[in-house]
């Protein structure tokens, strides 16, 4: 059971396996391009091109789903990145269990975003953890975890990539020797939760300290990106580097102020030390280099980016 891209690894590794995949499930098609095409999800196609046989329900809860799940007489319900939470009807049905893989060290940083929260909160380790499904979203009690190390720029699009792999991989090692593991559980008092991101996330204000908006930028880039306002309109940015504490330190600029403009960046005051702007987005424009930008706007260190 799965739906993203972050789940191709998982499904594909457990395909090339020794076990048989019985049936795929993912989320119904949505609408994408303003409604205007169906796009299939990257599970679906990875299915498709597979012949592996794929199931769609609108619901988990209704009767065609349970009786379906039911006969496939499943060993194992493996879990990743579905977007549902299994009724308990369905997590009674395999004949072993229902096995997910969820891209953080649990209890820390449970729910549906914990790679962007992990970098939103500046953690220099994260991991991947596979558990025993439960009611309680990400509470089941622990089978395997593996660790690794955030890199000081890394975006999202490189950590979620990763942790895909990761994941497949612990994944495999967790129903091959299913009967060895001995199940942990959680310290719910030590339990973090995450949350969908939501527009305003994206949004940077320079009254934030530099590293803290350097961290929103690595969550959230390249999607859903992060924006700011430029003369009334919004303006994406699309690279940016957070400058040492001691660079570009000047006094009386006000948080959004130029500090300078080079042939290439621009450096902007936040509350706390100094972003350098490398690539930008107008609105309903394409990405330009700051280059383009700066000779394209006439900017000048009179002109602010607010929020």
């Amino acid at each position: 059971m799965g739906t993203p891209e972050f789940a191709l690894p998982s499904l594909d590794r457990l395909n090339k396996s020794s076990h048989q995949i019985v049936l795929v499930v993912c989320q119904p098609d949505r609408k994408k391009d303003r409604g205007l095409k169906i796009g299939f999800s990257p599970i679906k196609q990875y299915a498709t091109q597979h012949q592996l046989e794929l199931f769609q329900p609108p619901s988990l809860k209704q009767e065609e789903a349970l009786d379906r799940l039911a006969k496939c007489q499943a060993d194992f319900f493996v879990v990743v990145a579905f977007g549902k939470m299994l009724p308990n009807e369905i997590l009674e049905l395999p004949k072993i269990a229902c096995v997910n893989a969820h891209p953080s060290l649990l209890p820390k940083f449970r729910g549906p975003s914990p790679m962007q929260f992990a970098l939103l909160e500046g953690e220099k380790q994260t991991g991947t953890t596979t558990m025993l499904i439960s009611e309680e979203m990400d509470a089941g009690d622990i089978l395997l975890s593996a660790e690794t190390s955030i890199e000081p720029d890394e975006k999202i699009d490189s950590l979620s990539n990763r942790l895909a792999v990761m994941s497949a991989e612990l994944l495999l090692r967790t129903i091959d020797d299913f009967d060895k593991i001995t199940p942990a559980a959680q310290d719910g008092a030590r339990s973090t939760y995450t949350r969908m991101i939501e527009k305003n996330d994206r949004l940077l204000k320079f009254d934030e300290k530099a590293i803290r908006l350097h961290q929103r930028f690595r969550a959230l880039t390249p999607d859903p990106g992060v924006y700011c306002l430029f003369r009334g309109k919004r303006l994406m940015i699309k690279d940016m580097r957070l400058n040492s504490p001691d660079s570009k330190q000047q006094t009386g600029f006000k948080p959004g102020e130029i500090l300078s403009i080079e042939q290439d960046s621009i450096t902007v005051q936040s509350n706390e030390g100094s972003l350098t702007i490398l690539s930008v987005q107008q609105e309903n424009k394409k990405a330009m280099s700051v280059r383009d930008f700066i000779n394209g706007y006439k900017l000048t260190t009179k002109d602010v980016f607010s929020w």
